[in-house]
């Protein structure tokens, strides 16, 4: 892995989660993500001759972190499993405007009575509660912060075609695009310790199988932090996330790391 010319080391601190500062989003890697594989699409068509311009393609959007860093000039689509994120993206599209304010009323109310793909259960869900886990528990204090993020990085989402709300699985067939996945890491946990609804759904190693039947007709790049020996390392950040814990500050490091298949190296 030394060799490679584009791995790239920065250490971050993240030091505030809000719904575009979620736990697994996004947020500040994204424009280094969007860089490097943009770079390595130039790069790769130079190689093998193509420059037709692809169009972009996220099965796994989340609040748009690397989304929003592809440039507006080119086709972008994008979907997710969870419906209450493309429902949020879906309607500010068509005007609507998030609740000013969120109180553990509405926070309940939302969560347990309002059905999945309404708006307010994106926003919410997400940027009401603690560490940016789903509907985890109330943080007033955090809400805010997620609006005005979520206001302020819409313009750069206008554009975006979002499809349909289902598994990565359903668009398989799609064929000429540049596609970047960033799929729940193996081993990840949802809120308090325990698989999500939405994890608990995740095949991760028929994933990697299926990315290298995807990659056949598209180029593909995979957010992880590891992958099978037929898949190569083009670029990696290390990250360091402080949270706190019964009054003491917790740090840990982890990888961010994109790959490509073997058949895509260059």
């Amino acid at each position: 892995m030394r060799g490679l010319t584009s791995l790239i080391k920065i250490c971050i601190k993240i030091k505030s989660v809000n719904i575009c500062r979620y736990t697994g989003g996004k947020y500040r890697l994204g424009k280094y993500i969007s860089a490097s594989i943009l770079d390595y699409e130039k790069r790769y068509d130079e190689l093998h001759g193509t420059g037709e311009p692809r169009p972009y393609f996220e099965p796994f959007v989340g609040m748009g972190g690397v989304m929003r860093e592809i440039p507006e000039t080119r086709i972008r689509k994008g979907t997710d499993l969870n419906p209450d994120v493309v429902g949020m993206w879906s309607s500010l599209q068509t005007g609507w405007i998030p609740p000013l304010e969120v109180t553990e009323e509405l926070y309940n109310h939302v969560r347990d009575e309002v059905p999945m793909g309404d708006p307010r259960r994106g926003i919410i869900g997400f940027g009401a509660s603690y560490s940016g886990y789903y509907f985890s528990k109330f943080m007033p204090t955090v809400y805010p912060g997620s609006r005005r993020n979520v206001m302020k990085f819409y313009p750069k989402m206008a554009s975006v075609e979002f499809l349909e709300s289902k598994s990565y699985e359903n668009y398989l067939d799609i064929e000429n695009h540049m596609i970047y996945c960033d799929p729940p890491y193996a081993g990840s946990t949802g809120n308090t310790g325990k698989k999500s609804r939405f994890l608990n759904q995740f095949d991760n190693e028929k994933f990697w199988e299926d990315m290298r039947q995807l990659c056949k007709k598209n180029l593909v790049f995979i957010s992880e932090g590891s992958a099978p020996s037929d898949f190569h390392q083009i670029w990696e950040k290390e990250v360091i996330t402080r949270m706190a814990g019964k009054g003491i500050e917790k740090r840990k490091t982890r990888y961010e790391r994109v790959f490509v298949h073997e058949s895509q190296i260059i």
